[in-house]
C-alpha cells in the first residue's frame, strides 16, 4: 500500500493535532483518552501523530470525552465552515 499524501493527510494530521491538544489542555493521560474511546493506546498515539486515519466515529468519541464540540476538531481546516451550516434553532413540522 503506498503512501497517503495530499489532503487526506492533512486532515488526518490536523484532527490528531486537534485530539492531542485537547487531551493536554485537560491534562489527561493518553491512556485515559484511549480508554473512552474505546481503542488501543497505540492507535490513539497513531491518530494524534497523523499516521492513521481518524474515522467520524473515533472524532466523535473524542469530543463527547473531551468536552469539546464536533466541530472545534475542524477549526482550521479549508471546508470546515460546513459546520456552521444549520447551527441555529432548529424547527420541525410534524404532518399526519
Amino acid at each position: 500500500m503506498g503512501q497517503r499524501v495530499g489532503l487526506t493527510q492533512l486532515i488526518d494530521q490536523h484532527l490528531g493535532k486537534r485530539i492531542a491538544r485537547a487531551r493536554r489542555e485537560l491534562n489527561l493521560e493518553r491512556s485515559w483518552l484511549a480508554e473512552r474511546i474505546e481503542t488501543s493506546e497505540e492507535a490513539l498515539r497513531a491518530f494524534e501523530r497523523g499516521e492513521r486515519r481518524v474515522s467520524a466515529l473515533y472524532v466523535a468519541r473524542c469530543a463527547k470525552a473531551l468536552n469539546k464540540p464536533l466541530k472545534w476538531f475542524f477549526e482550521g481546516l479549508p471546508g470546515q465552515d460546513v459546520f456552521d451550516v444549520g447551527s441555529g434553532p432548529v424547527s420541525i413540522r410534524l404532518v399526519k
